[in-house]
C-alpha cells in the first residue's frame, strides 16, 4: 500500500492543498493521502496558527467525501511543535510491512525542505514528491494567507474553499480582525 503523508497547518484547507492531493494520488499511483495538521508551528514561522479544533473540523469537512483521503491526530495528541522527521518517525514505527510511505509536499516546499530539522534523515527514510517538481500539479497558486485576509475584508472566497469550509469560517467568525 502506498500512503501519501501531507502535513500542514491548513489555516484554512483550500482547493489548493485538496487539488494537490488529488494529483498526487493519481500521478503517484498512491492507494491514499493522510492530513495532518499541525498542532503548534516550528518557532521560524512567524504568524500564528488558529485554534487547531478549528483547523480540524475544516480539514474533516473538506475530504469527508474524498475515500482516499483520512487525516491523523499524531502532530495534535503530540502538542507542542511538531517536526517532520517526528511524524516520519512515528508513521513507520506504525507500518504494516506492505506500507510505503511518500511525503508529499507543496511546490512552495521545494527550496526550503533544505532548512527542515533532520532533512536529510527524513530523504533516508522515506521517499519525498514535491507538486510540480516531481509530479503533474497545475499551479493553483492559492496561499491560505489570501483567503484569511479576504475574510478579513468581507470579501468572497467561494472559488477558494469547498461550501463547508466557507461555511465554517462564516458561522464561526473567524480570520475577522
Amino acid at each position: 500500500m502506498r500512503i501519501g503523508i501531507y502535513g500542514g497547518s491548513f489555516d484554512p484547507i483550500h482547493n489548493g492543498h485538496l487539488s494537490l492531493a488529488s494529483f498526487a494520488i493519481k500521478e503517484l499511483a498512491l492507494d491514499e493521502i493522510v492530513f495532518i495538521p499541525t498542532y503548534k508551528l516550528p518557532k521560524y514561522y512567524k504568524e500564528k496558527v488558529t485554534y487547531w479544533a478549528h483547523r480540524v473540523n475544516m480539514l474533516v469537512s473538506a475530504i469527508s467525501n474524498s475515500p482516499k483521503f483520512c487525516m491523523s491526530y499524531v502532530e495534535i495528541e503530540r502538542k507542542g511543535i511538531s517536526y517532520t522527521i517526528d511524524t516520519v518517525q512515528y508513521f513507520l514505527s506504525k507500518s504494516l510491512k506492505n506500507e510505503d510511505f511518500i511525503l508529499i509536499g507543496g511546490p512552495d516546499c521545494v527550496n526550503s525542505f533544505s532548512s527542515w530539522k533532520d532533512y536529510k534523515e527524513i530523504e533516508k527514510l522515506v521517499d519525498i514528491k514535491f507538486a510540480e517538481r516531481d509530479f503533474y500539479c497545475p499551479d493553483i497558486n492559492i496561499r491560505a494567507t489570501l483567503i484569511r485576509e479576504l475574510v478579513s475584508k468581507k470579501l468572497p472566497i467561494s472559488h477558494l474553499v469547498s461550501k463547508t469550509v466557507e461555511d465554517y469560517i462564516i458561522n464561526k467568525n473567524l480570520y475577522r480582525k
